[in-house]
């Protein structure tokens, strides 16, 4: 994995560790950190000047497709195409929340930003909305017609947008199970 100057100057710093292919990366807000999914089932956790030794995170029984940190930095959600979405300390310590419900393979996962709900959205069609902490029953967004690949909170957490396969970008009411409005001209 590399890490590039957002300006294009210098050599990027390489990351060495995932025994396959990486999917997926992304920063903690602060930029101190990295989390990357990789096609060996592990999420890896990076500090971002590249000191150190990754944090593997292992559990996942098939390829990662997505990993990210919540606001605060203390959680990492992972979707995976093992049909779950694991939520794990990014100390590495405790044992993972493993969400289970999707239908097949989950496409992607990321935190709302006060890091209370996690959205995940798979091969199933469905977006689900699930408490963090693992209580009670996700709501489940029903509507694409295909996979859907992405899957994220806007800034305030009231909405979520997911992308298909389908050619439609949906906008999801985070609360409450109102019809979501549908952005076609793909």
């Amino acid at each position: 994995m590399r890490v590039w100057h957002a300006d294009g100057t210098g050599e990027p710093l390489i990351l060495r560790g995932h025994e396959r292919g990486v999917l997926a990366a992304s920063f903690s807000l602060d930029g101190a950190r990295v989390v990357s999914a990789g096609e060996d089932g592990t999420v890896r956790l990076w500090h971002a000047d590249g000191s150190g030794e990754s944090l593997i995170l292992r559990g996942h029984e098939s390829r990662v497709r997505a990993a990210s940190f919540s606001s605060d930095g203390t959680l990492v959600v992972s979707a995976s195409e093992d049909g779950t979405v694991r939520v794990r300390r990014a100390d590495g310590s405790g044992e993972p929340l493993i969400l289970r419900g999707h239908e097949g393979a989950v496409l992607t996962a990321s935190f709302n930003p006060n890091g209370t709900l996690v959205a995940s959205a798979g091969q199933d069609g469905t977006v689900r909305l699930w408490h963090a902490d693992g209580s009670g029953e996700p709501l489940i967004l029903r509507g694409h017609e295909r996979a859907v690949w992405a899957a994220s909170f806007n800034s305030d957490g009231m909405r979520v947008a997911s992308a298909s396969n389908d050619g439609t970008v949906r906008l999801w009411h985070a609360v409450g199970a109102r019809e979501p409005l549908i952005l076609r001209g793909h």
